[in-house]
């Protein structure tokens, strides 16, 4: 019996082959669509490549690791933050509520993030929605959870949105905002209204600048007004990953000070 990892790994990828099939019956492919798709497959690859090496494997030795590719975001935009503007680290996440591997971060590292730096203050994370036109609902997922934030609830349901292998169809999105507490009617005058089209638009032209076309993509570097200059990391980043480039930046901004 398939190992319950390898049965989530198959349904990311019927969820991506789903998205490619709604996106082909409207219209041609475009480039960047097809790289975010092609991204999303390798990303499901290496995950069962991973799975299945020998345990052996684990004491060959490490293949030469590429320097890392640093970029510039600008933060002036608007994004949902978590954690002290004064953190030494700030952490940008680009994000698809419909992807499968955003999902799995907030499923597996978020907690454990949010407990162990961004509450004690090392760490300030910053939400960027990226949403991809193979997704079909991870436009309307973005608006939704921007309109959730006028009522307090942003990340709450940005969790719910995690928790859930279905795509994110709007009766889904219906049923998890009744189940947060939301006001229905207020999600959907704001959402009708396209109160946040804009900024989302935004986000995306700017992850688009910098190169990004899969999710989730992050950059993480040492807190600065107005920019962040700092290593793009793309794909699944499990939560023992991250902990290491925190750990040894946090070490670089401490002997700096």
């Amino acid at each position: 019996m398939p190992s319950l990892f390898l049965r989530n790994t198959a349904l990311a990828c019927s969820l991506v082959m789903a998205g490619l099939a709604g996106t082909a019956h409207a219209e041609p492919l475009s480039r960047e669509q097809g790289a975010a798709i092609l991204q999303e497959l390798r990303a499901i690859r290496q995950l069962l490549e991973q799975q299945q090496q020998p345990r052996a494997a684990a004491a060959a030795p490490a293949a030469p690791v590429a320097a890392p590719t640093t970029v510039r975001v600008d933060l002036s935009q608007e994004g949902h933050t978590l954690g002290a503007a004064t953190a030494p680290l700030t952490l940008v996440m680009f994000t698809d509520h419909e992807c499968p591997f955003c999902k799995r971060f907030l499923q597996e590292s978020l907690s454990r993030l949010r407990q162990d730096y961004i509450d004690t203050g090392k760490l300030r994370l910053i939400l960027r929605d990226l949403p991809l036109d193979i997704h079909p609902n991870a436009q309307r997922a973005a608006e939704v959870a921007r309109c959730a934030g006028e009522q307090g609830k942003h990340w709450p349901l940005l969790e719910a949105f995690g928790s859930v292998s279905e795509p994110l169809a709007p009766p889904v999105m219906a049923r998890l905002v009744q189940a947060a507490g939301l006001d229905s009617s207020r999600i959907d005058a704001c959402v009708a209204e396209g109160r946040y089209t804009a900024k989302i638009k935004a986000s995306a032209a700017e992850a688009r600048r910098l190169g990004f076309n899969g999710t989730p993509t992050f950059v993480l570097g040492a807190t600065a007004p107005g920019t962040l200059d700092g290593e793009k990391m793309v794909g699944v980043q499990p939560y023992e990953s991250l902990k290491r480039r925190l750990d040894e930046q946090l070490a670089k901004a401490k002997s700096k000070s």
